[in-house]
C-alpha cells in the first residue's frame, strides 16, 4: 500500500506543495494563452501549462515564411523572429522577419547569415543578436553579432567559439534596456555593451539568459548545474539544490518562472521509458513540476521559449496547412 502511494506520487508529481503552482500555470494558459513553444524548422512543439499536452507533440511547421524556417520567441512572448536561409532564398527577400504570433510582419532585415545557434530580439525591438557559427574557412560574418532591423547595419562582437567548445552558444540574452548582451565564451559568462563593445566576465558557465525584469541572469555552471546570478550584486544562487540540467534556461515573460530540461530520476521516469523532461520552476517559493517528457530519443530545452496566445498561433498554422492542401502551393 505504501509502495502504491509512492508510485502514484512519482508518476504524476502530485506533491501538494506544487498543486497551487500547477493551477496558477493552468489558468495562465486558459486566460492569456501562455505556453512553451519550440520552432526547429520543419517541426515545432507547443506545450500549454497545467493540463498536459493538448496539441500533437510533433507539429509540422506551416506558420512561418517557409516550411523549414526556424523561429525564436521574443522575451515578452508576443513576437517571433524567423530566419530564412540563403542560398535557398533570393537575396531581395529578408533573411530575418519579426512577426506577431498572428503572423503580421513588423520588421525585417536583409543580408547573408550562417547557421544560427542562438538568437534574441532586443526588448525595444530594434535589434536582433545571434550566434552565427560555420567552421568552413571562408564563411563570412560568424560569431556573436547583432543587426539593426530595417537597416543594413551589422556589428560582429566576438568571433565564433572553437569547434571543441560544446554547449557554449545555445542561448544569449538582452538586458531590459537593450544596451547589453549576455553570452558565453570559453566557459565564461560575459556581458558586452553594444555601443562601446566593452566586456565584463560575470561567472564561469554557459547558456546564459537575462530575466525580462532585469534582476537575474540564469546560466549553466561548468558541471551543468542550474544557476542564477543577481545582476546587481553578482551574488550566485543555486536553485533546487544545484540540480543538473541538460539545456538552456528560458524565462517566462513576467519573470516569475523558468523552464529547463533535466534527467528525471523518479520511478515515473523509468516507467515512461525516458528520463529527459521539461521542468517549470517558480522563483518565489521554489515550487516546480515536470510539464512534459520527451520521446525515446530524448531532447533538451534548447530553442524553447515562452509565448502568449498559443491558440492563435496554432490556428494560423492550421489555416496555412489547409491553404496549402487546397492550392497545392508551397508553404507560406
Amino acid at each position: 500500500m505504501k509502495f502504491g502511494a509512492l508510485l502514484f506520487f512519482a508518476m504524476c508529481c502530485c506533491d501538494p506543495r506544487a498543486a497551487d503552482f500547477r493551477r496558477e500555470m493552468q489558468m495562465k494558459s486558459v486566460n492569456s494563452g501562455m505556453a512553451l513553444g519550440y520552432i526547429g524548422g520543419s517541426g515545432m512543439m507547443v506545450i500549454p501549462f497545467g493540463a498536459g499536452i493538448s496539441t500533437p507533440p510533433n507539429l509540422e511547421n506551416f506558420s512561418g515564411p517557409c516550411g523549414i524556417c526556424p523561429g525564436w520567441f521574443s522575451t515578452d512572448g508576443r513576437l517571433i523572429v524567423w530566419h530564412q536561409s540563403w542560398p535557398y532564398w533570393k537575396s531581395p527577400e529578408p533573411s530575418l522577419l519579426v512577426q506577431t504570433i498572428a503572423g503580421e510582419t513588423v520588421a525585417t532585415w536583409s543580408g547573408q547569415l550562417n547557421t544560427i545557434y542562438a538568437m534574441a530580439l532586443s526588448p525595444d525591438r530594434s535589434r536582433v543578436a545571434f550566434e552565427a557559427i560555420n567552421h568552413y574557412p571562408k564563411a563570412p560574418a560568424t560569431g556573436l553579432q547583432y543587426v539593426v532591423l530595417g537597416a543594413a547595419a551589422r556589428t560582429v562582437i566576438e568571433p565564433q567559439p572553437p569547434e571543441e567548445e560544446t554547449g557554449g552558444s545555445q542561448s544569449l540574452g538582452w538586458s531590459p534596456d537593450s544596451r547589453r548582451i549576455v553570452f558565453s565564451r570559453g566557459g565564461k559568462i560575459k556581458v558586452v555593451d553594444v555601443k562601446t563593445l566593452e566586456q565584463t566576465v560575470l561567472a564561469s558557465g554557459s547558456n546564459p539568459s537575462w530575466s525580462p525584469d532585469g534582476r537575474w541572469i540564469s546560466f549553466m555552471s561548468p558541471d551543468n548545474r542550474l544557476m542564477l546570478l543577481d545582476s546587481s550584486t553578482r551574488k550566485e544562487v543555486m536553485p533546487l539544490g544545484g540540480r543538473r540540467i541538460t539545456g538552456p534556461i528560458a524565462w517566462s515573460p513576467d519573470s516569475c518562472c523558468i523552464s529547463f530540461s533535466d534527467h528525471g530520476r523518479s520511478i515515473g521516469d523509468l516507467l515512461a521509458l525516458s528520463e529527459d523532461r521539461m521542468v517549470v520552476y517558480r522563483l518565489s517559493d521554489g515550487q516546480w513540476f515536470p510539464i512534459v517528457r520527451f520521446g525515446l530519443k530524448g531532447g533538451t530545452s534548447a530553442r524553447f521559449g515562452w509565448l502568449y496566445n498559443y491558440q492563435a498561433f496554432l490556428n494560423r498554422n492550421n489555416a496555412n496547412r489547409a491553404n496549402r492542401q487546397e492550392t497545392g502551393g508551397p508553404k507560406p
